[in-house]
């Protein structure tokens, strides 16, 4: 058996990275950055944090962004933090998000992006560095109610339902997290997402549903009615494959042959004027030619001027 080459072989991770969902690669992917320029110092914090007077009186309109990625949990809180973000975010946009040009769950990042800052704001939650804390309240959440009675390992300590994984989460920040805007900041992600789903099911949502003793699946099933607007998705297709749809155009236009037809052997008119022939010679010697029978007037060309002979004779 001849030996496997190491160039050969599949590297690893470029697979298990190409396995990630486009969006949530690209969330996973500026969190690292992100967090990778604040710690090598190569970039100052103060110029990503959101900061309510900053983003919106001196329109840094980029700390809206910034300031919701930007992770400041040491070692293994961050790590923990990029692990959940992808369990529910990849599972969020491969099956409940989903579509040809990821355009519904872009419009469900910047619906939700949008509320928790807003509320933020105008609930002046003091949040010195991020809003990741929101953000991640908000998906977890909404994770939640999508797979309402899905099992799941809590912490990979014991199983409970996905219903009641928002309760447990914002028992534990209420009792663990240190900062005093975390916890207002989780509530504010789950009022988010809740309110998202209320909109896209046109109810009053699962809670409301459990409290008045709605019929089973109020507020979780007939959803998709808030999803991305014609006018977002088109503005994201032409973001997203502009360039091979202008390469798709110029391909169509050149399908459709634009010129004369003529028949094989046939000579254009307008080669006259180009070759230095004599046309009236060629005319005259073409018309006092014998016609020739079908077969052989295959072409129009000037007269053979030599000698006819059959082949093989001298």
């Amino acid at each position: 058996m001849a030996p496997v080459r190491k160039g050969s072989q599949p590297n690893e991770v470029a697979q298990l990275v190409a396995q990630i969902p486009p969006v949530t690669r690209f969330v996973l992917a500026a969190i690292v950055v992100l967090y990778t320029l604040v710690r090598a110092q190569i970039v100052r914090d103060t110029w990503l944090c959101f900061w309510p007077y900053h983003t919106f009186v001196k329109l840094q309109v980029w700390r809206m962004f910034t300031g919701c990625f930007l992770v400041f949990k040491g070692k293994m809180g961050t790590l923990f933090t990029m692990f959940e973000l992808y369990t529910h975010s990849s599972h969020l946009e491969s099956f409940h998000f989903h579509d040809r040009n990821h355009a519904e769950y872009v419009y469900l990042l910047c619906v939700l992006l949008v509320g928790v800052v807003a509320s933020a704001t105008a609930l002046r939650i003091d949040c010195s560095y991020t809003l990741i804390d929101g953000m991640m309240a908000a998906l977890t959440c909404l994770w939640s109610i999508k797979n309402w009675n899905t099992a799941l390992m809590f912490y990979g300590l014991f199983p409970v339902k996905g219903k009641y994984n928002p309760l447990l989460q914002l028992f534990l920040s209420f009792l663990f997290d240190d900062e005093v805007a975390t916890f207002p900041l989780v509530v504010i992600g789950f009022s988010v997402a809740y309110a998202f789903n209320c909109l896209d099911t046109r109810s009053l949502g699962p809670l409301y549903g459990y409290i008045r003793g709605k019929p089973m699946g109020y507020g979780l099933v007939n959803d998709r009615q808030f999803r991305a607007p014609r006018w977002f998705s088109s503005a994201w297709r032409v973001l997203s494959d502009g360039q091979s749809r202008s390469m798709h155009a110029v391909f169509d236009k050149t399908k459709t042959y634009q010129g004369q037809g003529r028949k094989l052997g046939s000579r254009d008119p307008s080669d006259a004027g180009r070759v230095g022939v004599d046309s009236a010679g060629v005319a005259a010697a073409s018309m006092s030619r014998p016609k020739t029978s079908p077969t052989m007037a295959f072409s129009s060309g000037p007269a053979f001027r030599g000698k006819g002979q059959r082949v093989g004779t001298k």
